[in-house]
Parts: C-alpha cells; structure tokens; sequence
C-alpha cells in the first residue's frame, strides 16, 4: 500500500491546533501481467534430439528469457509468481524463472514443416491474484538446428546392370542414395567412390553416382562392387556413410532386354502427401540405349499410384496410412524396350509415414453419473481415449473443466494408441449449494499440432439428510388479552 501525509491547521481568534492526516492507498489487482523477452525473439534456437531440460538460447548463445511486469506492483513489492502455460506444443515448457525448455525426448528437424521452427504461444496467470483472469500471452517461434543424425540410403538394397561386351568408355548405370539431413549433410551433399571390387576398369562419378566402364569387357564376365555414398559434414568425426553391393555382367551383343537397377525398390513417403506429388524415379535403363514404355502392372491399393512415362511414381490418390495398416503398399511396374519384345519388371514398395491425421475418441458409457454428497474420496468414473496415429501423435494426455474445479483426473495408462483416466472427486460435494456438475473432459494428443476430443458428462449430487431444523428468527412476540380461551397469540416459524 501506498501512504500520503498531510497537515491540517484550524485557528479561531488567534488560537490554532493542527493534526496530521495520513492515508494509505491499498493496491487492488487490476492490470494483467504483460509478457516481454531479454532478448529479440527472431533469433530463437535449439538443436534437434537436445535432452529434456536443455534451454532455448539464440544464435550467439545468450539463455532467452520470458520477463513478466505487472502494472499493479511497486517497486518495493515482492515480486509475483506466476504459472506458465504452453498451449500450442508439448514440446517445450517454460520454468519458473522464465526460461524455455525442451519437454520432449526427441525433437526431430527432418519431421517438421519447411520453416523448421515450432511455434509457441506462452500465457502467464497469476497464481496469488483473487482474479484467475489475469494473464498475459505471448507468442513466439523456436529454430530448430539440423544435426548430422541421418545415414546416406540407398534407392535400392543391391544394384544389378547388364552391359554389353566391347571396349571403349560406356555408361553402365547409376546408384542413387538419399539423406534426411539438410544442406551438406543430405542427400545435396553426397560424394559416390568405388571402395571395393574395382579393377580399373570401372569409374564412378562422384557428385552423381554414373557407374562407366572404361577398358574392354568380355562376355560371360561378372563384376561385384562395393560403392560408398558418404555426406559432406564438416566436422570429419560425424561423417556418416552407406555402402552397397553393385553387380555388373557382361553380356554378349544382341537385343538386350531394359533392366531395373534392383529388383524391389523402397520408399517413403507421409500418408498427407498431396495428390500429383512425385514419391520417387524409377526408371529402367536398356542397353542398346532404346526408347523404354513404362507401365503400372497391379498395386496393393487401388488406383493409390501413377506410374509416368518418365518411369516416375506419383500419388493418384488421397493415402490413408490407417486403412489398411500393412507394412507397406506394393507397386509393380514394368519397363518395354522400343521393339516391344523384350520387358522388365519391378516392385516398388512404398511405405506411407504417419501424419497426425486422426483426433483421438473417448469411450465412456454412460456419461451420467450420481455421487452422495459429503463423500470424498471417490472416483467416478474410468475413461479410456484411442487414437489411430502413431508415435507422438497416438500418445494421449487428459484435461478436466469444470465450474467450481470440485474434480480431478488421474491418468493410470499412456500407450501408443491408447490411454486410461480416473475422473475423481477432488473435494466433497454439497447438494444444497449445487444439484448438478456438468463436467467438461479433454483427450488432446502430443503431436506437433495437436488434435483432440471432448466429453461432458453430467454428475448429479444426492441429497442426504444433512441439516438440521432451525428457527429463521430466535424471539417471537405475541398479545392476548387476559382471560381469553382459545384466542390466537402468534405464529411460530
């Protein structure tokens, strides 16, 4: 509180007495806390798979910090604590002393939008104000670094080329590997070498991965290479690489058939994928150099795949990663050589990654329910949530609203795909004072935008004799006149 002092003189006649006035001013709680940072906030990073706890600073190092001021504060007020709420992610939290934290095990930078930054939305409450309606929100966005926590993958498990006999410098095929990292570290920086099985008579380009010959085969001849795909980190200790078998026969000089490079191809591609989108090249190749028409033979789910004239497979249709649930989605394609008497023929098995795509679904049945008043503890019901993701967008946390906050949920199981509450009292209830609770329960899972579902369950409160009789006033009065019989006095009540 505020004091202010002042003096007060009264004469009469020459005569005067004075009196010291003072007057504190109590602080009432009127403004909202207001949120700020120490620092600008575009500038905000953490690398991925940092363990829980680790602290969101920016680019030159310095800890980012959330500054909370109060309008109704002094400065010779103690300061106010207040909770932090992150509502928008789980994957961060915000510690007592503002600073930001990871929340979450794996923080992953290939699985994230383009932008590579997580967005937050901060509110702070006011945990000692009478008014629970003071808060403060601000929004803020986190970079996600890349590390080097990818390995070089090959397009195919081995690679098979057919070449024809003959000297001179000719092309044999190629060998494709891919890197989730970014920059130098993805597949823009792969470097393709020859470590083993070379005889001098092979060279593969190192920027592009076209395996040529460069002596004189001779038929019947059969080569085995192990050929290296390696990224460029620049740090020689993190340098991550792949190796793969690549056979090479020689072949005498006719009408060769076109050739797959691998007789099953994998590939990976999120089920949100938008229709038109290329899932990967798959050509052939023939030897004589022919023209080659492509076609797509069959495919596991119908009409899900294109495959083009430029040996592309491209999505023809929405993808469901969840129906069916199969290990993979099989697409065989073959390749014709121009005189249509010679063919090839591949599989291409696509695998469709998870999308949160699915809010989760309560289960709870009936969603009306009585508890006697005056009883606590008690739980009143178990209410189990599944949702049809995986990893993170399957794990499911539960909330509880309600009016006059008299319940609390327990989670007792969080599984991929399926979680279990106990929704409890958390103090006893008072039929008089409110008949009927309506509670409110949320299911929200954990993914980078999380989804979620909800339930109101009704809880009626029975009524026990629990109050005794009692006279509204503690005196009556009354008047009659002396001698009377029978006459009425007053009323009692």
């Amino acid at each position: 509180a505020s004091q202010f002092t002042t003096r007060t003189d009264v004469t009469n006649n020459n005569l005067y007495d004075t009196a010291v006035l003072i007057i504190s001013v109590d602080a009432q709680d009127t403004f909202a806390p207001t949120l700020s940072f120490n620092m600008p906030s575009d500038q905000l990073t953490v690398t991925e798979n940092s363990p829980i706890g680790t602290l969101v600073m920016n680019t030159t190092g310095e800890i980012f910090k959330l500054i909370v001021s109060d309008r109704d504060l002094l400065p010779s007020d103690p300061p106010r604590k207040y909770q932090y709420t992150v509502t928008n992610t789980a994957l961060f939290k915000v510690n007592d002393d503002g600073t930001v934290a990871v929340n979450y095990v794996l923080i992953d930078y290939e699985s994230l939008p383009a932008d590579k930054q997580i967005n937050l939305t901060v509110t702070a409450t006011e945990i000692d104000s009478p008014r629970a309606n003071l808060t403060g929100t601000v929004s803020f966005s986190v970079s996600v670094l890349d590390m080097n926590d990818n390995s070089p993958v090959f397009q195919a498990l081995n690679y098979s080329f057919v070449i024809a006999e003959g000297p001179g410098s000719r092309p044999v095929g190629q060998v494709r590997a891919t890197d989730a990292d970014s920059g130098v570290r993805g597949t823009a920086g792969l470097r393709y070498s020859i470590v083993e099985g070379n005889t001098t008579i092979f060279a593969i380009n190192e920027s592009t991965g076209e395996i040529s010959a460069t002596g004189n085969l001779v038929r019947n001849e059969v080569f085995v290479l192990t050929v290296r795909a390696r990224d460029s980190e620049p740090q020689a200790s993190l340098v991550r690489t792949a190796d793969v078998a690549v056979q090479i026969t020689v072949t005498r000089m006719y009408n060769l058939p076109p050739y797959y490079s691998a007789p099953v191809y994998s590939v990976s591609v999120s089920e949100d994928t938008p229709v038109g989108s290329v899932v990967g090249s798959f050509p052939a190749a023939d030897p004589e150099g022919d023209i080659i028409r492509y076609s797509l033979l069959n495919q596991t789910v119908s009409s899900a795949f294109n495959y083009t004239s430029d040996g592309s497979l491209t999505v023809a249709a929405p993808l469901d990663r969840e129906s069916p649930i199969v290990p993979y989605h099989s697409v065989f394609v073959s390749a014709q050589d121009s005189l249509g008497n010679r063919t090839a023929v591949t599989e291409i098995r696509v695998v469709l990654l998870d999308s949160n795509d699915n809010d989760p679904v309560i289960s709870v049945v009936p969603t009306n329910f009585s508890v006697a008043e005056n009883t606590f503890p008690a739980i009143i019901v178990t209410i189990n949530a599944t949702d049809a993701d995986l990893a993170e967008n399957a794990l499911i946390r539960f909330f509880v609203s309600e009016a006059t906050n008299s319940f609390a949920i327990t989670q007792t199981t969080n599984t991929t795909g399926f979680a279990s509450a106990q929704l409890q009292l958390a103090k006893a209830l008072d039929y008089e004072a409110r008949a009927v609770h309506y509670v409110t329960v949320t299911a929200r899972d954990f993914g980078l935008t999380a989804r979620s579902a909800t339930v109101t369950l009704t809880i009626n409160v029975e009524d026990r004799d629990d109050m005794a009789p009692f006279f509204p006033v503690r005196y009556f009065s009354g008047s009659v006149a002396e001698n009377s019989n029978n006459a009425y006095v007053a009323t009692v009540a």
